[in-house]
């Protein structure tokens, strides 16, 4: 049987190695992901006010909602106290003391040096920590210095017993506080969260602001779709003037050299466009409705029943940071609120340097826009839109007894035949609503087998061209 003795640990002797580590400060916002909850992740660690008295600091943390992970169908609590808790004692000797829903103290010894030990936790069970690590580590591209403390877990005779705690590990860093940190407000529960960002020094994810979302430069060239899925505007925008106005927000001149609609017209089973003057598209004019302040997870209440929050996360797009307003939530009881999945609630995406908003119907009218390319110094993303092969040919042949598609829908791969045709060699064009190419065969056959599987549900047009003469036809994918 192990007893349990309390363990001192000598800090005037400590190393240097072991000084000046803090698990939470008064001047910076991190983000951190939820072991449990998908909904939440990059939740803010973020201070409300501050106290400082002998040397000892009291934080209390911004009163947000919290997810209660505990419930069969989990929910977001907007009257809930945060995953850190209501507060944390930094101690002037480097002792940080957290509390749990019932006010018990979780004890984090930020000097402590590698084999040192302390009790973490004392209430019905104790939880002994032992600082196992400390290491330079990688954290979002900039070296710190990290502690790695590991967890023991005893009865109240002091006998090690098997919990689920055992061996488990959390991180705190020199300079950034926790890289990865208990559920504080619920412990010792088994929620974890890790460090997904930090604000003021803009590492990972960060709230972007207005002029970050709309911070273009001269000759930076953007493809932007905004249409249904039968039909839509293609622009092609150069920005040609960059500069600050009175309120330091970023404004701009654009050339708009190429803007098409493009639709697709079942009378005659084709599609047509036609060349239109440089409208610039909304997307990419600055929107006053950015607040530079909001965090994530922020609820924007419609009425009484139905409310969307705003995130951030890492796009697609070069893995630029986005802000997006999204994911319907639906109050079931009390404060208690559950997503709802609803129709269009993937709208309304900034992104990072590359403007918004993107993405899906906030109107519900069906109408989206999507960034299909862009070009911003050396960086590109996307495929550019041919807009030459957005416009008609001279010569279109679509009718059905010259050209047929099956099975339609697809699944797996679609069969072309083409009809009355002498000479073959056809280039057979896949595109999406997009407007990309995301396929190119040689038709070499009457019959000709084409493989479909690889790709994404939806509607695809199928274009088969030779000099000046073209098939057309829309097939499905299922």
């Amino acid at each position: 049987m192990k007893k349990f003795l309390p363990i001192f640990i000598l800090f005037v002797s400590i190393s240097t190695y072991a000084q000046n580590y803090r698990t939470a400060n008064t001047f910076e916002t991190n983000y951190y992901e939820d072991s449990i909850n998908s909904e939440v992740a990059n939740f803010p660690f973020k201070t409300d006010n501050f106290n400082v008295q002998n040397g000892d600091t009291l934080i209390s943390f911004l009163e947000i909602f919290n997810p209660q992970f505990s419930q069969s169908a989990p929910c977001i609590d907007t009257t809930s106290t945060p995953w850190q808790g209501e507060k944390v004692l930094l101690k002037l000797d480097g002792t940080d003391i957290y509390y749990n829903e019932n006010n018990e103290p979780i004890t984090i010894e930020t000097r402590a040096n590698i084999g040192d030990a302390w009790l973490l936790f004392d209430e019905n069970i104790k939880i002994e920590a032992t600082l196992s690590q400390i290491m330079n580590q990688n954290i979002f591209g900039v070296v710190d210095s990290v502690k790695t403390f590991t967890l023991q877990v005893f009865d109240s005779l002091n006998n090690p017993i098997s919990h689920i705690l055992n061996g488990e590990t959390y991180q705190f860093s020199k300079n950034y506080g926790f890289v990865s940190a208990p559920d504080f407000y619920y412990f010792p529960s088994t929620m974890k969260h890790d460090l997904t960002g930090i604000q003021n020094t803009r590492l990972g994810i960060y709230n972007i602001t207005r002029n970050d979302i709309y911070d273009f430069e001269i000759g930076d060239e953007f493809h932007i779709r905004e249409g249904t899925i039968f039909s839509g505007h293609y622009y092609k925008v150069i920005i040609l003037t960059k500069q600050l106005d009175a309120d330091n927000n970023w404004e701009y001149t654009y050339d708009v050299p190429r803007h098409i609609f493009a639709g697709y017209d079942f009378d005659i089973d084709a599609d047509t466009a036609i060349e239109l003057s440089g409208t610039v598209p909304l997307q990419l004019l600055p929107q006053a409705v950015i607040s530079p302040f909001h965090l994530p997870n922020v609820f924007h209440q419609y009425n009484s029943g139905f409310s969307t929050f705003n995130t951030f996360e890492k796009s697609r797009y070069n893995n630029r940071n986005q802000k997006r307003f999204d994911t319907g939530f639906w109050q079931n009881f009390n404060n208690c609120w559950s997503v709802a999945f609803i129709s269009g609630s993937q709208k309304d995406t900034y992104i990072e340097g590359l403007g918004g908003p993107y993405g899906g119907s906030s109107s519900g009218s069906g109408i989206t826009a999507f960034l299909v390319y862009y070009k911003k110094g050396n960086e590109t993303y996307g495929t550019p839109v041919d807009f030459d092969l957005l416009m008609p040919t001279k010569s279109v042949i679509n009718k059905s007894d010259n050209l047929k598609i099956y099975p339609n829908p697809a699944q797996d791969f679609i069969n072309i035949e083409i009809e009355n045709v002498s000479k073959l060699d056809f280039n057979i064009l896949i595109i999406n609503n997009l407007g990309q190419i995301v396929q190119q065969v040689i038709l070499t056959q009457n019959v000709q087998q084409i493989p479909v599987s690889h790709l994404p549900k939806g509607i695809y047009t199928l274009q088969i061209r030779k000099e000046e003469t073209v098939f057309v036809k829309r097939f499905m994918k299922n």
